[in-house]
């Protein structure tokens, strides 16, 4: 998770900003302001989906057009192959932004890209991307690959040269809104969406505790879609995934939660974001209830980075944990190929496998927030 020199993760600090400390008189003026060109549906850990209901911020369905993002602001998306899905093995999404021209603790300012790889050392992004918008999951189910960030969905159709324009997601019974979206198919054929619940304009930051508390509950839950809805509307499933308590004051295990995401190695695995740990959660049904699984020695599974994303690798029988790091001036994106989900991975395990170099974009560029799918 990319910090600020104050060690705040500066998406979540502007979401602070913007959604959860006491309104002043001249608050409402700027965040309709802000509103207007985008920020609440691209910062990650912002508040920004909601079906509607009362204290939830809202969103739009334009956020990926170039017209919501200021001149400049933009990189140019690397040129190659668009169209069909061929063979390759993996989608990858991940945001960027120019870190020595652009204010990249804005999420206004990141773009989202998606990417091809057979054996992450090289990847192909796809032309007509660079849209706008942060924290990308990426799925992919029969012709079409969806890409969610906070509040909407950019679809790829088999053999479109470009993706369609940004759609709204909203997911009904849940007035409070929501964060964090990660996404799987379940063995309908439908898609199903992990989120973090999160509270509305002044209940504070979403992956901490509302101001003044020195504990809290955090509610982590799936959401399935609604038959015909193709990936913008979801029902909320019964019960919470995670249910845990965070104590951001200190003195308990965690002292703030973010960002689940899932994988399935014949149980299905939620990996959860607490600032640059991850921890491991598990179940046996994609809908029960996830405890969480310790690892040694840590208690968490990884220690290396934030916003983490797993694989389980069927013909080599291992697991691939990504994550994003700074390293000097640019964040990079990392991965570790490990055994098993027992023991803390080892900082000798991570290796580099995407920068904005090699990304096609640039030396300057921040890469952050993997996500992967398999391509079938």
């Amino acid at each position: 998770m990319r910090k600020n020199s104050d060690g705040e993760d500066p998406c979540r600090k502007l979401t602070r900003a913007l959604y959860c400390e006491p309104m002043s008189v001249t608050f409402p003026r700027v965040l309709n302001l802000l509103l207007a060109v985008g920020v609440a549906s691209s910062c990650g850990d912002a508040l920004v989906a909601s079906d509607g209901g009362g204290d939830a911020a809202p969103t739009t369905d334009g956020g990926a057009s170039d017209a919501n993002v200021p001149d400049g602001s933009a990189p140019d998306a690397p040129t190659g192959d668009a169209g069909s899905f061929g063979d390759h093995a993996f989608w990858f999404a991940f945001h960027a932004c120019n870190s020595k021209t652009t204010n990249c603790g804005d999420p206004q300012n990141h773009r989202v890209y998606l990417s091809t790889t057979n054996d992450f050392s090289t990847f192909s992004v796809l032309p007509n991307w660079g849209l706008q918008g942060s924290v990308p999951d990426v799925v992919r189910r029969g012709n079409t690959v969806y890409v969610y960030v906070p509040g909407r969905v950019i679809r790829l159709r088999a053999g479109a040269a470009a993706p369609e324009a940004a759609a709204s997601v909203k997911v009904v019974d849940l007035s409070l809104g929501w964060v964090d979206p990660s996404l799987t198919v379940d063995s309908n054929g439908r898609l199903v969406m992990f989120l973090m619940r999160g509270g509305g304009p002044g209940s504070g930051d979403p992956a901490t505790c509302p101001q003044g508390e020195t504990s809290c509950t955090k509610q982590f839950d799936s959401a399935t879609e609604v038959d015909g809805s193709d990936g913008t509307e979801f029902k909320l499933d019964t019960g919470d995934r995670v249910s845990m308590t965070i104590t951001p004051g200190g003195g308990g295990s965690f002292p703030g939660a973010s960002d689940p995401d899932v994988f399935f190695d014949g149980k299905y695995n939620m990996y959860i974001s607490h600032g640059s740990n991850l921890s491991l959660w598990q179940s046996t049904d994609l809908r029960g209830t996830y405890t969480q699984l310790k690892a040694t020695p840590s208690d968490y599974i990884s220690q290396s980075g934030g916003i983490g994303a797993g694989h389980f690798d069927t013909k080599t029988n291992k697991y691939w944990t990504f994550v994003h790091v700074n390293e000097g001036k640019t964040a990079v994106i990392k991965r570790a190929i490990h055994d098993g989900l027992t023991t803390t991975i080892p900082t000798s395990s991570w290796s580099t496998i995407l920068t904005g170099t090699t990304a096609g974009l640039g030396a300057d560029f921040n890469v952050e927030s993997p996500s992967l799918a398999e391509n079938k």
